[in-house]
């Protein structure tokens, strides 16, 4: 790769100087409109940076800030380069040891001596895990310092974190509250009582600290606020796995949530407020909407597989997320169909635990690992990227009018869940495998049927004409189920969708024409095997960067498919005399290049367009009466030229 010349770099040090200008000193943690909040038109969802918005996610299991040793910044990578837009933490009242759960390698169980609390250590040993008790009259300053540092690279990454304040579980003997881990002579706690009004001296202490964690994350609007994790966890109504809070813990949740609406009053911005009700779903009774979650914005449920609570409140006029899953074995296909069952029920958010991010493997590349055969759960970056299949197809969506909807399909399917605006846009989930053919009940008009493949995100589109009532479909279910998406054809295409015209492949990200496609569909099949093969030859140069690799069917671009992979590292940062890279642009810029002049980059036999760079590192070739482009963008330029090379080798090696 060749480094910005002087005269780039001041263009680029000007245009950043000027964009801070026209933000007017605006922040990372600042969007535009706001802290994330409810959708005003439809408040089961969610509006963020102005738009009406769901939540996908597949995280680490909560300790990015607590554990020491984490290193965030390339977890956050993660995230954002999988296409992903939320996460969970725990802000540090609880943490775990190791072993808890039979996890291996817990985030949320740091090594001896590396678990950091929003208190500062006193100078007596004697820490349950390891180091000095705790002081809880003193905050400590490199808490917060690593607290504010993630909140910041998590919003400009465009991620919403789900801070959870306080949990009562099974490794609470670890507590910083707890009396024998302080020198503040606090009483040794029971984690059925931690949640409760009648232990004075800690619930002073648990106000003083979620005031503070309020306060100070006050300035985010990447932010919603989760009162506490598992409330029924040894405090149940009724002895059963799915069970809500008993009355004492509610009452205490009305107070806890009282702490952060009170605080927020003084201070300039309001955030949502979250509460975990129960495994599974349930009923929300009214009267408790009214008394003690009367404060409450978004209910979450842990281990709903059926959506449940979906079904249980169909008018609650608050949001519903599915906040964690897991612990239901290592295979990706239970996760990838409980987050489209969801969803596609009426939920705003999907949270699954990925226990393929460790310290050390952050970037979540690491094979899960549990120490038990009572635990056993997965993650990596395929179930990552199939989950972001199920963020693209809901977010083009006119989320504003969408509700639940049970007359769309009316026969040729046993089992489906469907969100519809009437007459305007539907989306349907049928889960299964094989072919499926069902009726479905249309307007007159003219409609736009997308099938999406939720392995791939590959979209089969066909147009039809609609003057009965029901007409019949035809998909075919892999994967756990497919999905469709109907809109009026003689309307503007909805807002962000990836749409392919007939007989072309589609835009970046997997989309494929009606019909067979056999060509982009078998790219996408091939696609993983060029970018490993990228990955590996990086590797073998000892070069780190972007990779792209792309296919577009005919002589001309109208359209094309494209994957991409990120080898260690998508930017260079900015240092004294250079404006740092954007690796991840440089690539792409390669891959336009040669999409207009079939060419090798660096290569084209005329100047440089606007927004072209002219450099070498990318290789074209035709492929399957198409061209396959291949753009790395890191090394040298020879190094970047070889990468590509090993991309077009791994596509083209069979045919």
């Amino acid at each position: 790769m060749r480094k910005p010349g002087p005269f780039l770099r001041h263009r680029n040090l000007l245009l950043v100087l000027l964009l801070g200008a026209l933000a007017g000193g605006r922040s990372a943690a600042d969007s535009p409109s706001g802290p994330i909040r409810l959708l005003p038109e439809n408040p089961r969802y969610f509006e963020w940076q102005g738009r009406p918005a769901v939540l996908v996610a597949s995280g680490e299991h909560y300790g990015s800030v607590v554990n020491a040793d984490f290193d965030y910044l390339k977890y956050l990578d993660t995230i954002k380069a999988a296409g992903l837009n939320h996460t969970r933490l725990f802000l540090g009242d609880y943490v775990e040891a190791p072993g808890a759960f039979g996890i291996v390698d817990n985030p949320l169980a740091p090594a001896e001596g590396r678990f950091l609390a929003p208190w500062a250590r006193s100078s007596v040993p004697g820490y349950s895990l390891g180091g000095n008790k705790f002081d809880l009259d003193r905050w400590a300053p490199e808490y917060f310092a690593r607290l504010h540092g993630f909140f910041e690279a998590a919003a400009r990454r465009g991620i919403v974190v789900e801070a959870v304040l306080f949990f009562a579980g099974p490794t609470m003997v670890n507590h910083p509250l707890v009396g024998k881990n302080n020198v503040n002579g606090t009483p040794e706690i029971e984690p059925r009582t931690y949640l409760s009004l009648e232990r004075g001296t800690v619930l002073e202490r648990q106000e003083a600290y979620c005031r503070k964690l309020v306060s100070e994350l006050n300035q985010y609007d990447n932010l919603i606020f989760n009162l506490c994790n598992e409330p029924w966890f040894y405090n149940q109504e009724s002895p059963s796995f799915a069970s809500q809070a008993a009355a004492p813990v509610k009452a205490w949740i009305q107070r806890a949530s009282e702490w952060v609406r009170n605080e927020e009053a003084k201070l300039p911005k309001r955030h949502l407020i979250s509460v975990d009700l129960m495994n599974q779903g349930g009923r929300i009774r009214v009267a408790d909407l009214q008394g003690v979650f009367g404060n409450i914005d978004v209910f979450n449920v842990h281990y709903d597989a059926n959506a449940a609570v979906v079904s249980d409140n169909p008018a609650l006029g608050r949001a519903l997320a599915f906040n964690e899953t897991g612990f239901n074995g290592t295979t990706d296909e239970a996760y990838r169909v409980q987050g489209w069952r969801f969803l596609l029920s009426g939920g705003a958010l999907y949270g699954n635990l990925d226990f393929s991010f460790t310290v050390g493997h952050e970037d979540g590349t690491v094979i899960p690992r549990f120490s038990t055969g009572s635990y056993d759960a997965g993650g990596g970056a395929d179930l990552r990227m199939q989950l972001r299949v199920l963020l693209d197809f809901m977010q083009p969506l006119p989320l504003a009018r969408l509700q639940p909807d049970s007359s769309i399909v009316v026969g040729g399917a046993d089992s489906w869940t469907a969100l519809a605006s009437p007459g305007e846009a539907y989306a349907v989930w049928f889960p299964g495998s094989g072919p499926i053919d069902p009726l479905i009940n249309l307007p007159a008009g003219e409609w736009t049927y997308e099938w999406v493949d939720i392995l791939t995100g590959a979209i089969t589109r066909r147009v039809a004409s609609h003057s009965s009532w029901v007409a019949k479909a035809h998909g075919e279910r892999r994967g756990g189920g497919v999905a469709l998406r109907i809109t009026r054809a003689d309307q503007a295409p909805v807002p962000g969708a990836r749409v392919a015209q007939e007989g072309s492949a589609g835009a970046t990200g997997g989309v494929l024409s009606a019909g067979r496609a056999v060509e982009a569909d078998d790219f996408v099949a091939k696609s993983s095997k060029a970018l490993r093969a990228m990955e590996e030859k990086a590797r073998e140069l000892h070069v780190g960067g972007a990779a792209v690799i792309a296919f577009f069917k005919g002589s001309e671009l109208r359209s094309w498919t494209s994957r991409m992979s990120v080898v260690g590292r998508y930017k260079d940062a900015p240092s004294a005399g250079n404006a740092g890279a954007n690796l991840l642009a440089i690539a792409y810029a390669k891959a336009a290049e040669m999409a207009d002049t079939f060419k090798n980059s660096g290569h084209a036999g005329r100047p440089a367009l606007t927004g072209e760079l002219g450099w070498q590192g990318g290789v074209v070739s035709a492929w399957n009466g198409g061209y396959l482009i291949a753009a790395f963008s890191g090394g040298k330029s020879d190094d970047d030229v070889e990468v590509s090379k090993a991309g077009i080798r791994a596509l083209t090696a069979d045919n």
